[in-house]
């Protein structure tokens, strides 16, 4: 579900545009959102590398970005908030005063309730202040908190202050730091010091230069699985499927972000079509950046009709696979053949 369609979303912005003496910051708030269990995701997701009764569907839009996060599991949630009116007011007014629009806001509070609980003066201020020092503008403030909310609770102090410290003594320049915060990446930097070193010599250690732009996203990567063994078993899990040491390297040194993909959905995009291999990976790795189920399912099953039928003599490369929109997609290669797809698909049109 959209975060615009939560009914707390849709209350405090509501109540945020109001004047600030006039929102019911004493109430109690409840409420429900349902989510059909038609609707969501199933736990295990079907086969599609092999032929289904089911028809599958495909959004004939514009749209190219890459999927939304899955569904909460569970069908119904309750949230009972009970906000303090006199702690709540002054934070509200404090990122109104910094740009934050009463949407930003809304947003920013729905999505991560917490930040009402933390000294305004001992930790909201000072994390903005930090924040702001970094993005270099008030615009740039906004984004980076929108993106990452968990600034405003984090102890930046112990985290990203001698995080960014550490990078820029070692020849990782501030634009490329904001670039991260601009993104959905931010988090990355809110880790342990030790953590975001170590990660630095390990995308040092993979070929990696400090003066490129994927280096940061090289640590980024690596910061993210470190748990556990965990970089180390990522890894592994390239070499399992076919991936020589080599080609991890080539891989990471494009788009050092696809190692945050599971080894699951790598797998099941090389087995499970059995018309991309290895060698079309490190071509275009961002191809498996992408959701599985939602980018490749309906497309893979549709190519795989077409092609039984001889309708199409050979599969569209993998990148142009993951790069068309589904409006291309349907252009190309559902609006031509819709009689021979009917018993299979079942189109969304938006």
């Amino acid at each position: 579900m959209s975060i615009c369609a939560n009914p707390l979303f849709l209350f405090l912005s509501r109540s945020i545009s109001s004047p600030l003496g006039s929102i019911p910051l004493f109430t109690t708030f409840w409420f429900t959102n349902t989510i059909s269990p038609a609707n969501s995701l199933p736990k295990s997701p079907p086969n599609w590398a092999t032929s289904s009764t089911q028809k599958p569907s495909i959004r004939c839009s514009n749209s190219s970005n890459r999927p939304d996060s899955q569904l909460p599991s569970s069908t119904e949630s309750s949230i009972k908030w009970r906000p303090r009116g006199r702690n709540i007011k002054p934070k509200i007014t404090t990122l109104q005063d910094q740009g934050f629009s009463p949407p930003d806001i809304a947003r920013i509070i729905s999505s991560h309730p917490s930040i009402l609980g933390p000294s305004l003066k001992n930790q909201i201020i000072p994390s903005l202040s930090i924040i702001k020092e970094l993005m270099g503008s008030d615009d740039g403030l906004v984004r980076a908190v929108r993106n990452c909310t968990r600034v405003l609770s984090a102890n930046l102090g112990k985290t990203l202050v001698p995080n960014l410290e550490f990078l820029k003594r070692n020849g990782v320049s501030a634009d490329r730091i904001r670039v991260v915060f601009n993104g959905r990446y931010g988090y990355a930097f809110l880790r342990r010091p030790e953590v975001i070193r170590e990660s630095f010599e390990k995308a040092k250690e993979m070929g990696l230069s400090v003066s490129s732009k994927t280096f940061i996203y090289g640590i980024v990567a690596i910061a993210g699985t470190t748990s556990s063994g965990g970089w180390e078993k990522r890894l592994q899990a390239f070499r399992d499927v076919g991936f020589t040491d080599v080609d991890v390297l080539t891989v990471f040194g494009k788009d050092p972000l696809v190692f945050l993909t599971s080894a699951e959905k790598l797998t099941r995009l090389l087995i499970g079509t059995g018309k991309y291999d290895i060698s079309d990976i490190v071509r275009s790795p961002a191809a498996i950046s992408y959701s599985v189920e939602r980018r490749y399912e309906v497309r893979v099953r549709i190519l795989g009709v077409l092609e039984r039928k001889n309708l199409i003599e050979k599969w569209p490369s993998l990148q142009t696979l993951y790069v068309s929109s589904d409006a291309e997609f349907c252009e190309r290669f559902v609006s031509p053949y819709l009689d021979h797809l009917g018993d299979v698909y079942s189109p969304k049109m938006s």
